[in-house]
């Protein structure tokens, strides 16, 4: 095992121990924890990838950043949750779409279905809050830089699986959703 293999693995076991609890569903830490605990998920995640890229198959660190990515992911959920429950935090959508892109970059070696789904839930996700005008502005508006940044990663997604007809649709459908959203702004502030 590689030195900074052991490392990574160590540190995960570090967060596991000092918050057992973390991926209880009635477990909920302080925003600023449980963000440091997604940042160090996350990084570990992308480690364990770059370890996997360098290795001969069969790897163990490719299901190591499986699973650590899918760890960032319960804890990216609970933040959201948090965020939209308590009306703060409306940065916290970028940690969530993040986490559905870690995933499914990591799935888009194997299960192609599973990383468009991924892609997709985080496109809704960001859609659905940026016209939810029960949301302040603050909120729909990292919704909308969210949205932008998962339709990048989704036309990115289908031009390298050669699929450009779902590449211009959700092009277009995301041209028009916007459009839309803009709108809406502009009629507020007049």
């Amino acid at each position: 095992m590689v030195k900074s293999d052991t490392a990574s693995i160590e540190k995960v076991d570090e967060i596991e121990r000092l918050f057992p609890n973390l991926l209880a569903i009635d477990t909920l830490y302080s925003i600023p924890d449980n963000i440091a605990i997604w940042q160090e998920y996350t990084q570990q995640g992308n480690q364990f990838i770059k370890l996997g890229a360098l290795a001969q198959p069969p790897n163990p660190n490719t299901d190591r950043a499986r699973a650590v990515y899918n760890s960032a992911m319960s804890v990216a959920e609970k933040l959201w949750q948090q965020a939209q429950a308590r009306r703060t935090n409306p940065e916290i959508i970028h940690i969530y779409v993040i986490s559905c892109y870690n995933l499914a970059d990591y799935y888009a070696a194997n299960n192609l279905s599973h990383a468009e789904d991924l892609l997709m839930d985080a496109y809704d996700v960001a859609l659905l809050t940026m016209q939810d005008a029960n949301f302040d502005l603050d909120f729909q508006l990292e919704a909308y830089q969210s949205f932008q940044t998962v339709l990048r990663h989704l036309v990115d997604f289908y031009v390298r699986q050669h699929n450009h007809k779902k590449m211009t649709a959700i092009s277009i459908a995301a041209g028009r959703q916007a459009r839309q959203f803009l709108s809406s702004i502009n009629k507020c502030q007049s």
